[in-house]
């Protein structure tokens, strides 16, 4: 089983360990919060490599929210 990947978002909306389903990214959990990410519209995805991150780019996906 994949452990999940790291997200970044406003943690006013989303606390710390709320679990998402991003499509074409998979399941991620609320770990961290970026100054930049405001309101709930917004989150920022981990990956392992720049080129990666690149890679994906900005989307507008539908997220699946999954409160702790």
């Amino acid at each position: 089983l994949p452990s999940d990947g790291t997200i970044a978002a406003d943690t006013r909306h989303y606390p710390f360990g709320t679990r998402m389903y991003v499509p074409g990214y998979g399941w991620g959990r609320v770990e961290d919060r970026g100054g930049a990410i405001k309101g709930p519209d917004r989150i920022d995805l981990f990956f392992d490599s720049h080129q990666d991150a690149l890679y994906w780019g900005r989307r507008r996906v539908p997220v699946q929210i999954e409160y702790p």
